[in-house]
């Protein structure tokens, strides 16, 4: 019997000769390495132009077949495009917390998708959000050393920081002068610049998360959740709970 069992466990070599041969079979190929590694690169760069490419490439069978089930044969192809994303994200500079984060929700979300049209769909969103974040970043770096530093800061700490203060010392510049040099290369002042960029953050939450609203309002340092809904209806053009109607149930979940 035992021996039985052990003549009926496929070697990895024939489970490999099983995939190739069901591979020529349905005509398929895998993508080449060269292929991808050029997307990732044109990611990494904030290039938006992968997008479209990075879509094509998910949706159809040349991404290696991981699973029998359909849905969750592509839920774990998004954690491998997640997880190279993250890595050319940090390697292109972006804060590592920050984009392990970011990941960490992306996953969550694609998770909870019930269907392939849901994760598709979070996909792309997915590539835009990631796209738009290395080309924030790179654009960045434009700015000169100081900048650089407070906008780092601010990457680090945007749950807490609530004074201008904070970020002329991590900025290394009295408070004046480093109030007048944001603004001129931002076109912001520096607590105009926290303030969007919690806001930006927020949309995140109420488009992937089910954090109520008051939990977000806290999370980022608003006085009240009336603040909180005044300030994101300015940014927006929208309250929080119509935002989340708009983007959370009917963009990525398909409800």
């Amino acid at each position: 019997m035992t021996q039985s069992k052990e003549k009926s466990v496929k070697t990895q070599d024939e489970i490999l000769a099983d995939i190739e041969y069901a591979r020529r079979e349905s005509e398929t190929k895998h993508h080449g390495y060269k292929d991808e590694t050029e997307l990732y690169r044109k990611l990494q760069s904030g290039d938006a132009d992968c997008v479209d490419k990075f879509c094509r490439l998910f949706e159809s069978g040349a991404t290696g077949k991981l699973s029998d089930d359909g849905l969750r044969n592509k839920k774990y192809l998004f954690v491998a495009f997640m997880t190279m994303c993250t890595r050319y994200a940090i390697e292109g500079g972006m804060e590592e917390t920050y984009a392990y984060d970011l990941s960490d929700t992306y996953i969550r979300s694609a998770d909870e998708c019930a269907d392939i049209q849901s994760l598709q769909r979070l996909f792309r969103r997915t590539v835009n959000d990631m796209v738009a974040g290395m080309k924030a970043l790179l654009d960045r770096k434009a700015y000169s050393r100081p900048v650089n530093q407070a906008v780092s800061y601010v990457n680090k700490n945007l749950h807490t920081v609530t004074e201008v203060e904070e970020l002329s010392r991590a900025a290394g510049l009295s408070k004046a002068y480093f109030i007048s040099v944001f603004k001129e290369e931002t076109g912001l002042s520096p607590m105009e610049y926290v303030r969007r960029e919690k806001l930006k953050a927020a949309q995140k939450l109420l488009k992937y998360t089910d954090y109520d609203y008051s939990y977000i309002a806290y999370l980022f340092n608003f006085s009240s959740l009336s603040h909180f809904i005044s300030v994101f209806r300015k940014y927006a053009g929208v309250t929080p709970r119509v935002y989340r109607e708009r983007f959370y149930q009917h963009d990525w979940q398909g409800k």
